[in-house]
């Protein structure tokens, strides 16, 4: 029995061989996460307040094939998509209109009715157990499972579920798509120490931020357990969570000095995480303006 809901977990590009073992993403599924089994999954049930039986969660793979051969825009389109299930309407429109033109629509009919079953038998999969009066979605993505998160999402609304919260992680092309305004979203990226100590970006995203749709979006430089080759697959890693958690109270404030605005983190977190910019905002930084 499902106590609250489901949580989604949308892995991002892996690859075998020497490719994967860069990215730290050489499977996809429930092995993509966390760096002891099962560990991210509880880590991600804390933050969101639910505990359910470990098979109750869904694994999704939005990886491209090649880490190029599709946009954001792309695969979030494809997140709201695979689940579509077209009614007798849409094919009475489609043969109605095949027969207005003189175009015989016979095998396109049984290609669509074929896609319709598998894509009926993935959204009874998805929502197992579900009922839209009690229970909620959750979505964690990362990397190029952020495009396709966000469509899922998206979908899953216009179908009447709820979405509680989405949670963006290391997002690529982020600034491909948007991501829809109805659940808690927070999106986060990572910085490393670069030459002469000076925070340098995830080299897999550029740390841009989602067009629209996040409520907390923050970007965190953490030189004593961030470097060039895990900044991106860091986020995928139970550990995250701390930088989770103080986004979520994250509190920052501006004063001005020698006439110029400056912004900064005021008070501690949680697990004392530093922040380099929040909701666009960069911080302990002079302004343009």
């Amino acid at each position: 029995m499902i106590n609250k809901g489901k949580i989604i977990f949308v892995n991002g590009y892996w690859a075998s061989g020497i490719v994967g073992s860069l990215m730290a993403s050489s499977v996809p599924g429930k092995k993509y996460w966390g760096i002891k089994e099962g560990a991210f999954e509880k880590a991600a049930e804390h933050f969101l307040g639910i505990h359910e039986k470990s098979n109750t969660h869904i694994y999704l793979d939005a990886s491209s094939f090649m880490g190029g051969d599709s946009s954001g825009a792309d695969r979030f389109n494809k997140g709201m998509s695979d689940y579509r299930i077209f009614d007798a309407a849409y094919f009475k429109r489609y043969i109605d209109n095949a027969n207005k033109h003189g175009i015989y629509a016979g095998s396109n009919i049984r290609a669509i009715d074929k896609l319709n079953k598998t894509h009926q038998s993935d959204y009874d999969n998805l929502t197992s157990g579900m009922d839209k009066n009690r229970h909620s979605f959750y979505i964690i993505t990362h990397s190029e499972g952020g495009g396709y998160g966000a469509g899922l999402a998206k979908f899953l609304i216009k179908e009447g579920w709820k979405v509680d919260t989405v949670i963006h992680l290391s997002t690529d092309e982020a600034d491909d798509f948007d991501t829809p305004p109805e659940p808690m979203t927070y999106q986060l990226g990572l910085q490393y120490s670069g030459s002469y100590h000076v925070p340098e970006r995830d080299w897999v995203t550029g740390n841009y931020q989602i067009r629209t749709g996040v409520d907390r979006w923050g970007i965190v430089f953490d030189p004593e357990k961030l470097d060039w080759g895990n900044v991106h697959g860091f986020s995928k890693n139970e550990l995250v969570f701390e930088y989770l958690e103080d986004l979520r109270v994250l509190t920052i404030g501006h004063y001005t000095k020698n006439g110029r605005i400056l912004w900064k983190q005021v008070g501690r977190t949680p697990h004392q995480s530093h922040f380099t910019s929040y909701n666009g905002i960069k911080l302990n930084y002079i302004s343009k303006y």
